[in-house]
Order: structure tokens, then C-alpha cells, then sequence
């Protein structure tokens, strides 16, 4: 009688904790439960790290010896806190069994909200996530983006990227300031609700008479176009977005920068954009610089124009204060005289009603993120 009384306790016990959105971790703590998407995500993961297995040699950098140790983590989000809505984009500690080490971190991300999971490998964030003890305690870690940086917050301290201990800085957007006074409770309620709420942009096909609308109003609309997630790599989603207008295809900033060898976080040059664009077919040979800060342009108001009316990008790269920065010239309006008639695209963005800028030409400056880039040089198709 006693067992069957423990027995139906049980079963209520568990019809509860589903029934409540969590579920028991092996160490009897609550974890809260993956949504659908995630675990489809996760899924993919899993196939990914079986080839990863299966095919690397010892000479990759992300071979590792124990593979038959390794095992996937459920995904957290860098939530953005100076947007209303993100991309949809997971990350997913790999870490050894035996130490709980992170050795990699996949990011699955998907170019539509409904459509399949692709996935990269990183070896960013594993610092941080083994000072965090994420492997032990993932629902006591959280993610988010303050400007360019990337913060990991527990219940006791808060670290950089890095997994340096540090303070949040004051000097951010009203929604960011909203976010950082929350509680640390309240804060993961916020990511959570996001987690339960993405919508990324799902870019829609136009017919031939669109397109060519498009064109006569002296823009384009892009197709696939890529973002940074936070990485240092707008050089790359700069290259991944003009080859996907192209090519009609789904490249992405992470499958540039392995491509050519480049950390995510390691930047590029003008040279590095032109070898990318190459190595996927794009022949972008006219590549023009200017030594200095604002009053110039390297590009002229007319060259701009006869790429854009031959259905080519441009990719604008600026300089300010030291750091560089790289958009994507997608489009003109009227004479060189007119306010804002330049259109870009910048990939530090999150969704593609931010990401969607305009500048005026004459001022040789564009905006990205608060900050003023005067352009520097820029790589195009046509001279």
C-alpha cells in the first residue's frame, strides 16, 4: 500500500513539474524546460558534433582527443537588451563528462524562423561559462548584450566575455538601463520571455517586377542578409550579405570567417573582404582607401550609383576613434545634394528594421551604434 502511495505521488509530482515548465536536473535542482525550438536546435547540435567526431583530424583546432566524453549542454541566449525582439540564435556548451570543462560552443541559428538549424563551431565564451559554472548550474547564468559587449551574469557576480569579474557600465540606452537595474531574478525572467518570443526577420522573396521596382527607385533588397550576434566579425557578415544577394544563397558571417581562417572576434581588413568574397565567387577587384578622418569620401556619388543600378553592394568600411567598422551600401536616393541619400546596412544590428540606415553622402559619415564612422575605404564590383 505504501508503494503504491509513493508511486502515485510520484507520477503527480512529475505531472506538476510539466505541467509547470521545469523540469528535475540530475543533482535534484529545478532547470527550466527547452522550448520546441530549442530542442530542434539542439538536435541539430548533436548531428553536428557526430560528423565533428567522425571527420576532424588531430591537425584542427577543434579536435579533441576524448570525443567520446563530450556531451551537449542545454543553449542559453546573448539577450539584447536594447532591442524588443532578436534574432533566433542558440548556444550550446560542449563540454568534457569527466572534468565539465567547456571545450567548444556550437551556435545554431536558423536563416527563418521555420526553417532547419545550422550550426558553428566556437571556442568562444568557454572561459567565461567555466567561471560561471554553467555546466553546473545553467539556470544560474544568464547572457546579455550591452552595446558591443557581452556580459555573463550569475546570482553572485557578473564577468566579461573574458570571464573577467566586472561592473556594468552607466553610460547606455534607456532600455539597457531599464534592463541593468532589474533584479537578477527579474532579469532572467526578461531573457526567458524573449527565449519564449523570437521573431527574426524572414526576408521575402520579390517578384521580377519588385525587384525591378526596387532598382528604378535606386535600391536593393537584400537577400539573407547576415549579423554580427555580437561578434567582431562585421567585415565578414558585410562579405556573407553581398554574396547572398548574389548568389541567392544563405552564407553567414561565421561561415566567412572559418573559411578564411579569422577568429569571430579577430576583425578583418579591405584585403581579407576581397580574398572572401573570392573564395564564394564574387569577383570584387575595385578597391579604394582615403588617409583621412571625414571631408573625403574614397568612392564617388556616381560609382556608388552604377553599382547599385547593376545589382552590386557596396561594402563601406569607416573609422572612428581607432576602431573600425563595415556596412553595406545597398542603395542611393536622388542627386549627391539630397539628405540621407545613402542607404546601408549595418550587421550590428539585430533585426532588419534597425539594421536598415541611412546616411548623406556629403557628410562622409555614417552611424553605427551611437558612434560616428568616417568612411575609410570601399570595395566594389565597378569602378
Amino acid at each position: 500500500m505504501k508503494k503504491r502511495i509513493l508511486s502515485v505521488l510520484c507520477v503527480i509530482v512529475m505531472l506538476v513539474a510539466s505541467f509547470s515548465g521545469v523540469v528535475c536536473a540530475s543533482d535534484g535542482s529545478e532547470n527550466t524546460k527547452m522550448t520546441e525550438r530549442e530542442e530542434e536546435a539542439k538536435e541539430e547540435a548533436y548531428k553536428q558534433l557526430s560528423i565533428y567526431r567522425e571527420t576532424l583530424s588531430p591537425d584542427n583546432d577543434f579536435y579533441y582527443p576524448d570525443f567520446d566524453n563530450l556531451e551537449i549542454a542545454d543553449p542559453f541566449i546573448i539577450y539584447i537588451a536594447d532591442q524588443d525582439t532578436q534574432d533566433e540564435i542558440y548556444y550550446f556548451p560542449v563540454y568534457d563528462q569527466k572534468t565539465n570543462k567547456v571545450i567548444y560552443v556550437i551556435n545554431a541559428f536558423s536563416v527563418d524562423q521555420r526553417t532547419d538549424f545550422i550550426c558553428e563551431f566556437s571556442l568562444a565564451y568557454n572561459s567565461v561559462l567555466d567561471k560561471c559554472a554553467y555546466i553546473n548550474d545553467p539556470d544560474d547564468v544568464i547572457a546579455y548584450r550591452l552595446g558591443y559587449s557581452v556580459f555573463f551574469e550569475t546570482s553572485n557576480a557578473i564577468y566579461d566575455d573574458a570571464g573577467k569579474n566586472t561592473a556594468l557600465s552607466s553610460s547606455c540606452s534607456d532600455k539597457e538601463s531599464l534592463f541593468i537595474n532589474m533584479s537578477f531574478d527579474e532579469k532572467k525572467t526578461a531573457v526567458q520571455d524573449r527565449i519564449n518570443n523570437m521573431a527574426p526577420f524572414s526576408t521575402p522573396e520579390l517578384s521580377a517586377e519588385e525587384m525591378l521596382y526596387a532598382k528604378m527607385q535606386g535600391y536593393l533588397t537584400l537577400y539573407n542578409p547576415q549579423y554580427q550576434y555580437g561578434y567582431g566579425m562585421c567585415w565578414a557578415c558585410a562579405v556573407a550579405t553581398t554574396c547572398n544577394y548574389i548568389n541567392s544563397t544563405s552564407i553567414t558571417g561565421f561561415n566567412v570567417c572559418n573559411a578564411m581562417g579569422i577568429g569571430y572576434n579577430s576583425g578583418g581588413t579591405i584585403l581579407d573582404e576581397k580574398d572572401a568574397l573570392s573564395y564564394y565567387g564574387v569577383v570584387y577587384n575595385c578597391m579604394r582607401y582615403t588617409n583621412t578622418s571625414g571631408g573625403i569620401s574614397p568612392i564617388t556619388y556616381s560609382c556608388i550609383k552604377n553599382n547599385i543600378d547593376n545589382y552590386c553592394p557596396v561594402i563601406l568600411n569607416g573609422s572612428s576613434s581607432g576602431s573600425n567598422h563595415a556596412v553595406t551600401l545597398r542603395g542611393y536616393n536622388g542627386n549627391s545634394n539630397a539628405s540621407y541619400n545613402l542607404m546601408y546596412f549595418d550587421s550590428s544590428y539585430s533585426n532588419i528594421l534597425a539594421a536598415q540606415k541611412n546616411c548623406t553622402y556629403n557628410n562622409f559619415y555614417f552611424e553605427s551604434q551611437g558612434s560616428i564612422y568616417y568612411f575609410m575605404s570601399t570595395l566594389s564590383k565597378y569602378w
